[in-house]
């Protein structure tokens, strides 16, 4: 499932995602500003239902694609997108971010859920009448009121199960399992996952190999073929993207440079200016003044 990755597209966090795990998030926007006005994509899977009273514009792979209350949007890892609104009221969306852990933790031998990302590059959408939309509604408005001190975590999982569950329903083609496409994403959530917990260190692909017990080339290969980018410039944006989540804080700049594995500050600052056009100083300055605002 390559991706054609915009060079404007930016990658974004997972610091958002609401479990301990990292397996999943949910967020609800429905008023203010949109959080990414730009293309961006994401090292994980994005459900997207449209709820707003107004239709609305999703942008994927550069192409505009027309969007109506009912519809479902799916969007593949490291997949270009973004959605043109100038708020967010009238254009309400409830998202869920899957790891690809969790699809493949709840998949069984009937059911491969990575099928329901299957056709994205062709159809992206998929548009339900409003009787067919309202089992999803009344599981997000579940998930939305949840009230569980303990086993929080167990209770939006069983209702993100329930909506999978329909969603494999809705968008059954009659297709059969792939197992070869569960090995690559497999491989490729190990990779994920090994340099996102060792951002501090230095990442070598000989590193990747030897953790995977697969040989440098092939999971090169496998990385390129699936995002449409490479190993070290996935490393290099999530250090640079750790570094702008560590810059919002308080630390000092020489330990941020630390923490995300980059042997020097004046390499970190080299880098991270090329990046984004300023240096970290002035990037965490600029962001403290959007935030005042």
């Amino acid at each position: 499932m390559k991706q054609n990755l915009s060079k404007e597209s930016q990658l974004l966090d997972k610091h958002k995602m609401s479990n301990c795990e990292d397996a999943y998030n949910i967020i609800l926007h429905e008023n203010g500003l949109p959080d990414a006005p730009f293309l961006h994509h994401h090292d994980y899977y994005e459900i997207s239902f449209y709820l707003g009273k107004e239709n609305g514009i999703y942008v994927i792979d550069q192409k505009e694609c027309k969007v109506r209350q009912g519809d479902v949007i799916l969007t593949g890892l490291f997949q270009s997108h973004m959605f043109k609104c100038a708020r967010n009221e009238k254009h309400e969306r409830f998202n869920i971010g899957l790891d690809p852990r969790i699809l493949l933790s709840y998949s069984t031998q009937h059911a491969n859920l990575l099928e329901i990302f299957d056709n994205i590059n062709n159809q992206p959408i998929i548009r339900l009448d409003v009787w067919r939309f309202q089992k999803y509604m009344e599981l997000i408005e579940k998930l939305l009121k949840l009230d569980m001190k303990y086993c929080r975590e167990l209770g939006e999982r069983s209702l993100i199960y329930q909506i999978l569950a329909y969603l494999y329903e809705d968008s059954y083609k009659g297709r059969l399992s792939q197992p070869v496409n569960s090995k690559r994403i497999e491989l490729l959530t190990m990779l994920v996952k090994y340099i996102e917990t060792h951002l501090e260190e230095d990442i070598s692909l000989d590193d990747l190999a030897t953790m995977s017990n697969y040989s440098v080339t092939h999971i090169s290969r496998i990385f390129k073929e699936e995002t449409n980018s490479t190993l070290n410039h996935y490393i290099l944006e999530k250090r640079l993207q750790k570094a702008k989540y560590l810059l919002s804080g308080t630390l000092p700049i020489t330990e941020v440079a630390q923490q995300t594995g980059f042997n020097s500050y004046s390499h970190f600052y080299r880098v991270f200016k090329k990046s984004n056009g300023i240096g970290p100083e002035k990037w965490r300055q600029s962001n403290w003044q959007n935030r005042d605002v």
